[in-house]
């Protein structure tokens, strides 16, 4: 009787195993059919493959880039870091934070150019109309970062003629807060700068290039989802507390705070002057509304570190850096502070009118001022 047994507890157990296989096969299929589906979801919120494998090696200069919005037609990745305005041999290049950025938008919705008007460029004296124009404004940049950004650009063969480079008041607390412990510096050069756990662009973009990568998209689709779960619950949102990046205005700062802004800003300046083919460079601040309103008035400002760090310099170097501060009540023609600014943005950008127009038309008046150019 047992013996009989036997031939069925083989032909169960051959089932069971083939079942069992099957049910794997089954299943690695679902898996990878998933994984395709949810690469191809995956790619349509990010940018192009090509541009993100791009980013990966590039955001080491400069910490994080434009918004998909400023991408060309083209899928060009440099359309993220930079965008020739105006072609030439040689060039004029603006560099800083949203304030720069912005000033190549629409006063109507915001949005980037596409016909090449530029205002700035216009409002440039005629001796002048002959250079190029760059414009290399990324929000959130800070003096550390254009400096890692204009490394990046000689690297690529771009080397200004000359340099407008604008400091923004909120670069106080970026330097301190954000970015100053995420650089390396080498005899006073940036040398690298780390992801921080709020932007993370690099890991987030080689997550997804990884998957898109793979082989097998099921083994893909698991490590991306594991890796992305982890990545996220890293992200640190107090990175961007703004009272904490504004507070370096209202307040003393202590001799390490002061010695971490100036080296930035002297950072830069050497950065620069490195270069034999430049000739100019001008470094332009701005007053946040609280320098101007009387109310709970804000107290440092960011010239004084510029002229500052001006000074250290021997005479040859100083000559070939202008300085500027522009003055709101005198430069722009308004009844109210309220015209000029976003009273409700702790950041104090600019309305759109003055942002789109006149900013960049004091700052081209103040480049013609620094080259001894009266613009008629």
């Amino acid at each position: 009787m047992f013996q009989n047994l036997q031939p069925d507890i083989k032909r169960q157990r051959i089932f069971g195993l083939i079942t069992l296989l099957i049910s794997i096969i089954g299943i690695c299929f679902v898996l990878e059919i998933s994984g395709h589906f949810r690469l191809q979801f995956a790619l349509k919120k990010e940018l192009p493959v090509e541009v993100m494998k791009k980013m990966i090696d590039w955001v080491d200069y400069f910490h994080h880039h434009r918004g998909a919005v400023w991408l060309s037609n083209k899928d060009s990745p440099q359309s993220l870091v930079f965008e020739i305005v105006i072609q030439g041999d040689e060039f004029i290049l603006l560099q800083g934070d949203s304030w720069i950025e912005r000033i190549e938008t629409n006063f109507a919705n915001g949005k980037p150019k596409k016909n090449g008007e530029s205002v700035f460029f216009n409002a440039l004296d005629p001796s002048l109309k002959s250079l190029g124009y760059i414009n290399a404004g990324i929000g959130s940049f800070s003096p550390s970062l254009a400096e890692g950004q204009l490394q990046f650009l000689k690297k690529n063969e771009i080397n200004p003629k000359y340099i407008v480079l604008y400091i923004d008041q909120t670069d106080f607390g970026d330097e301190l807060f954000r970015y100053s412990q995420l650089i390396k510096r080498d005899n006073g050069a940036i040398s690298s700068i780390s992801e921080d756990n709020y932007f993370q662009f690099k890991s987030q973009y080689k997550e997804i290039v990884d998957f898109y990568d793979s082989n097998i998209k099921a083994i893909g689709f698991i490590r991306y989802e594991i890796i992305k779960i982890f990545r996220k619950l890293k992200k640190d949102q107090n990175i961007i507390d703004l009272d904490k990046i504004l507070s370096p205005l209202s307040r003393q700062l202590s001799e390490e705070e002061n010695e971490k802004i100036k080296e930035s800003i002297r950072g830069y300046i050497n950065e620069a002057l490195k270069s034999n083919k430049l000739e100019k460079l001008l470094i332009v601040t701005h007053p946040h509304l609280k320098h101007l309103d009387g109310v709970n008035r804000f107290t440092n400002q960011m010239h004084d570190f510029v002229l500052t760090v001006l000074q250290e310099l021997n005479q040859d170097d100083r000559s070939r850096v202008c300085i500027t501060k522009i003055d709101p009540i005198s430069t722009y023609q308004f009844k109210f502070l309220s015209d000029v600014f976003f009273v409700d943005d702790p950041t104090s950008h600019l309305k759109p009118e003055y942002q789109t127009i006149h900013f960049p038309m004091a700052l081209a008046k103040s480049l013609n001022a620094c080259l001894n150019i009266q613009k008629k």
